[in-house]
């Protein structure tokens, strides 16, 4: 690995260069410096003691957005440590899905967003108290069964507050949480602050018929491609009306990965029809990290599924990063682009990967991540201490 003290000064050379506005790669050398891309383009000659990494047979990708996963750090049972994952993820900017809510958000920005050395953002739960129940063995509740958490004038008065980071509102909505009071109140909080509401759907009720009305455009269903009873196809493999007239008005997509939340079948239907999704958010967690649900193993899971690759990686840099308001600054690799970069392998095998509705699917090729830059500098392994709960939910 170069060394990367001075200014972060670096050129990497020779790598397949991933361009979003092209979907294409082409052969090029990318010099960073002070944070910053300063120059892309073929056979750039080395300064004087800068330091130089060959990246031939590389992708050379920007640093890739994890759309939505938990990453609320002791503050939620689930949430994973997003600074341990991003240096072997290629993941720079994550945005938290939700768990955090008017209550404790502040101590979400102040103890986990403000001290990171990754970019975090989020959307705010609807719920005054995010998602602090969900996860917990020996708790029965969720965090929408009381109408009395639901408070708009909290949450709008916080998202305002926090435009540097909230990019939303979220909203669960499966068997549990099956007030649409949730739903009309964040359809509120979305109005008047401007911003898009995410909805998580599942298995109802309330079923899809019912949620996707409260969608506008530019508002995002997470998880489409579940496998519950009200998923995006029919028993005959056809994608239901309702999905097609929502996307036609402008409702977009997030995959969801998670552990329990994708069907294989329902994806490869979703992907034949040309319903492809908008973001490639994995929905990590601590119960589904261990099977390697981060960015890169989602894109290769995808595009196993029969998401091209370029679809694959557009859906996890530009168009995540253009809809968090960050278009200009990360998302592709260009001059004066904050120096945020995935360098990866398109490996050759047999790779063989699961859902948990018993379905499997082969591929060939499988994206594996070698080094993680933020602003230019290289990420390291963080090991860090963390308290075990006992009440986790098995």
């Amino acid at each position: 690995m170069a060394d990367t003290e001075s200014n972060n000064k670096l050129l990497l050379t020779g790598a397949q260069v991933f361009d979003p506005s092209t979907s294409g790669f082409q052969r090029w050398d990318v010099r960073v410096g002070d944070g910053k891309i300063i120059d892309v383009g073929p056979a750039l000659v080395a300064r004087s003691g800068e330091p130089v990494q060959d990246c031939r047979g590389k992708l050379l990708l920007p640093g890739l957005v994890d759309f939505h996963l938990h990453c609320f750090r002791q503050g939620q049972v689930l949430s994973v440590d997003a600074e341990d994952v991003a240096p072997c993820a290629g993941t720079t900017t994550f945005v938290d899905g939700g768990s955090s809510g008017s209550m404790n958000f502040q101590a979400f920005r102040e103890h986990v967003i403000e001290p990171a050395d990754v970019r975090i953002l989020a959307f705010l739960n609807i719920s005054a108290i995010g998602m602090v129940s969900v996860g917990a063995s020996n708790v029965s509740f969720f965090e929408n069964d009381d109408d009395r958490l639901l408070d708009v004038t909290s949450a709008i008065e916080v998202m305002e507050k926090n435009r540097d980071i909230l990019v939303g509102v979220k909203v669960r909505m499966y068997t549990g949480l099956a007030s649409l009071a949730a739903l009309r109140k964040g359809r509120e909080v979305a109005e008047r602050t401007r911003l898009p509401m995410m909805v998580h759907i599942a298995s109802g009720p309330p079923s899809f018929e019912d949620i996707l009305p409260f969608l506008r455009a530019g508002d995002i269903v997470t998880h489409i491609y579940h496998g519950g009873a009200d998923s995006l196809v029919d028993a005959a493999g056809q994608v239901r009306p309702a999905f097609k007239e929502a996307r036609t008005r402008g409702v977009e997509f997030d995959l969801g990965l998670d552990r329990v939340h994708t069907s294989f079948a329902v994806a490869r239907a979703g992907l034949a029809a040309g319903f492809l999704p908008h973001y490639l958010g994995t929905d990590m967690t601590l119960l589904n990290r261990h099977l390697t649900v981060d960015v890169p193993t989602t894109i290769s899971k995808m595009v196993a599924l029969g998401l091209p690759l370029e679809a694959a990686l557009t859906a996890a840099t530009a168009s995540p990063a253009a809809k968090v308001g960050l278009g200009k600054i990360i998302g592709r690799v260009e001059p004066g682009m904050e120096a945020d970069l995935a360098i990866c392998e398109l490996c050759e095998g047999d790779f063989v990967y699961e859902d948990t509705y018993g379905n499997d699917c082969r591929a060939t090729r499988r994206l594996v991540p070698l080094q993680t830059l933020r602003r230019g500098k290289p990420l390291e392994k963080i090991v860090r201490k963390i308290r075990k709960y006992d009440f986790l939910m098995k």
